[in-house]
């Protein structure tokens, strides 16, 4: 139980903590989380990597030009296609995670517990998107344009890339908060070189702060599963 309520915690302080590291730590042998980790960190610098790479070609078209919500023909088409690219990063990211959520139930489920389960799950995750993300959602809405439809597609699309790339490379689990840091910090770096190259020092330090943060969120993950090992 103390995992979860950690992680309720930490998250009103508007940490993203990682839910791997928080939950499957405490599950996991010392050389499974070192595996987790490695692949995180490395999750991390493919994501910053690509999201530069992406975003240096399309920033100059995709982050200046905004899409006019009153042409309700052009944002339909967006909103269609955010449909698709969310649809997608919404498998990806269950892939990866739903080892969080289903360590704590049987490992054989009756057809009962697992339409119970799913649909507790919808319903938690209604009420998430009903807040508007919680403070957690400052990581994201602080960065350039992120609340323009199109760019929010784009960055669905990225990041459902890289969780799928990783996936089939291999199936140890690994910290989709710092996977989705990475792409955040990459196509801010991206954008800042193609439009405003002396905003390059304001965009360092929102990278930095949000490095600090998944940090801090994973020295208390890791200190949690210890913690739990000492008194069990």
């Amino acid at each position: 139980v103390l995992p979860p309520l950690i992680l309720l915690v930490v998250t009103q302080f508007g940490l993203p903590v990682s839910t791997t590291f928080l939950v499957l730590s405490v599950f996991s042998s010392t050389q499974v989380i070192e595996k987790m980790l490695l692949k995180s960190v490395i999750g991390y610098s493919v994501a910053f990597a690509f999201a530069i790479g992406v975003y240096f070609i399309i920033a100059k078209y995709t982050e200046i030009e905004k899409v006019d919500n009153k042409d309700k023909k052009l944002h339909w088409r967006w909103e269609a296609l955010q449909w698709i690219s969310t649809s997608w990063l919404w498998i990806q990211w269950l892939v990866q995670d739903f080892a969080n959520i289903y360590v704590f139930l049987p490992r054989e489920l009756s057809l009962n517990y697992l339409l119970l389960s799913l649909g507790f799950m919808l319903l938690v995750v209604g009420l998430v998107f009903k807040m508007g993300g919680g403070k957690i959602q400052k990581v994201v809405t602080q960065k350039t344009n992120t609340e323009n439809i199109r760019s929010a597609t784009i960055i669905d699309l990225v990041y459902a890339v890289v969780l799928f790339v990783f996936t089939v490379v291999n199936p140890i689990p690994m910290s989709t908060t710092w996977v989705f840091i990475g792409i955040l910090a990459g196509r801010e770096f991206a954008i800042m070189l193609r439009h405003d190259k002396k905003a390059v020092k304001i965009a360092r330090k929102k990278v930095m702060f949000d490095l600090y943060k998944v940090n801090a969120g994973l020295i208390i993950s890791i200190l949690v599963a210890f913690v739990i090992r000492y008194f069990n």
